[in-house]
């Protein structure tokens, strides 16, 4: 009886389900760590760029010019640094880059046989396609798998509007 539970425990089946969990942690670590990384990178690239655009601001009283200026930074900026994550990330337009095939992802359009590129890239489909994996992403399925996810999404949205906290500039103190 008990070379029969360790040969069930030394299965190839076993391995294999062994194997994939270990793969499974080690993915999640590398996702969160790369995930991490980038939002820092942003959030410090962000705060870079609130003090360059400070100077003309400051230099110049407010002005609405200079408000203008820093607008425009910040979206020449977000420009500049969006132009090497088309290209360089996974999954993006495939311009110049030949088939499908020469990317590293397989998404469930090319798991299921379907070969964009006999269309070709639009942006009308690419909008079209990231609406319909958002509407997919917000079922009540998806919401439990993803707790923490929409958790952290639902207090973003009721923190970055603004309109959710009371205005306590407004409030009188009373002794």
């Amino acid at each position: 009886m008990e070379q029969d539970s360790a040969s069930e425990e030394n299965s190839p089946s076993q391995a294999y389900v062994d194997a994939s969990e270990e793969y499974n942690k080690r993915l999640s670590r590398t996702t969160s760590r790369i995930s991490s990384q980038g939002i820092a990178i942003g959030y410090s690239s962000g705060i870079a760029l609130l003090m360059v655009a400070l100077i003309p601001v400051t230099l110049m009283k407010g002005s609405t010019f200079s408000l203008r200026l820093a607008i425009s930074m910040s979206g020449i900026w977000w420009l500049l640094f969006t132009i090497p994550a088309i290209f360089w990330l996974p999954g993006g337009p495939h311009w110049g880059r030949g088939s499908k095939s020469t990317s590293n992802v397989v998404t469930e359009d090319m798991a299921s046989g379907e070969d964009e590129d006999e269309e070709g890239w639009s942006l009308g489909r690419a909008v079209w396609n990231a609406w319909k994996r958002l509407g997919e992403m917000v079922r009540p399925s998806e919401m439990k798998r993803l707790k923490n996810t929409f958790w952290f999404l639902s207090a973003w949205f009721l923190l970055s509007d603004g309109n959710f906290l009371p205005h306590f500039s407004s409030c009188r103190m009373t002794d």
